[in-house]
């Protein structure tokens, strides 16, 4: 499977993305700051401007990923905590239910806080996949 930002990986000689499982298909969510997520809001840290700098290999390797949560539940708890450190995610407002399918891409482990890194095939379209959006503060 060809990743988006392949390149950028193999330049990491640290980077474990290409030992990485597929994704599993099934729901992830995502959070973005309305109910009509569009690419833009697709797209991974190091992509994004204005860049930013991450310290280690391995924070390197995972901003080219996409941020998803095993549950809306998850991602709630993610933003209510991000929010009052950094301000850019106050104005994360919904969570997007994304339909993810094994051809998306490669998966980190889930974290504890259900939290995992999917860095896209070429071909993911995951904007195109949102299923569903639910507002943060909704239960």
């Amino acid at each position: 499977m060809q990743l988006k930002y392949e390149k950028h990986h193999n330049e990491c000689i640290f980077c474990h993305v290409p030992h990485l499982p597929s994704a599993q298909g099934g729901k992830a969510y995502r959070l973005v700051p309305d109910a009509f997520p569009t690419d833009s809001e697709f797209l991974p840290p190091a992509i994004m401007k204005p860049a930013r700098t991450f310290k280690t290999a391995e924070q390197r390797c995972s901003a080219y990923a996409l941020s998803f949560f095993t549950s809306a539940h998850n991602a709630r708890r993610m933003q209510a905590k991000l929010a009052k450190q950094i301000k850019a995610f106050r104005r994360m407002q919904c969570i997007a239910e994304t339909a993810v399918d094994p051809k998306d891409g490669k998966v980190s482990e889930v974290d504890s806080k259900g939290h995992f890194d999917l860095h896209e095939s070429r071909d993911a379209r995951l904007a195109h996949s949102v299923t569903n959006c639910y507002p943060v503060g909704s239960k």
